[in-house]
């Protein structure tokens, strides 16, 4: 029997990070792609932990599946945005979200409690500066992304500095 992950489904839930600033692949250069590629092949893997933030979250993931997607060649085609984000201590994180290629079956409570079970793509956030796993979650593989609000996106964010 394939095991079935978790996860909440909350269609039309935006969340908005506060003092963060986001770039969205497809307003990346090719120069920017090359460089985020580089910064997580320096990633250590078998060090890949879970963030607090994460680790408090109602969302069952793998982190082979994390680690096998960090280590894929292709890790270009799987970033999905990079944003800096001030976090807690004050400091400037520098973070991609990046979404893994095969999907899995996952079991979704929704608001109302029901279970739904769909295909769905692990995504996930890691720190370039301090190498956790922020957040995770699972983005059914049917979303068109027809929510997607270009106005959190800066296309003059610069990557390479």
């Amino acid at each position: 029997m394939n095991k079935a992950y978790k996860a909440e489904l909350y269609r039309g839930k935006v969340k908005k990070t506060d003092n963060q600033k986001k770039k969205h692949v497809t307003q990346m250069t090719k120069e920017e792609i090359a460089y985020l590629k580089k910064e997580i092949k320096m990633f250590p893997t078998w060090k890949a932990k879970a963030s607090k933030h994460l680790k408090k979250k109602c969302v069952s993931l793998d982190l082979d599946d994390v680690q096998d997607t960090l280590l894929a060649r292709n890790i270009e085609d799987f970033i999905v945005e990079y944003n800096e984000t001030l976090n807690a201590s004050g400091q400037m994180e520098r973070r991609i979200l990046i979404r893994v290629e095969r999907p899995k079956m996952v079991r979704f409570k929704t608001r109302k409690k029901k279970i739904v079970e769909a295909m769905a793509h692990l995504c996930f956030v890691v720190s370039l500066d301090t190498w956790e796993i922020v957040t995770a979650y699972w983005n059914k593989e049917s979303d068109e992304h027809a929510q997607l609000d270009w106005r959190r996106y800066s296309k003059h964010l610069r990557i390479v500095k």
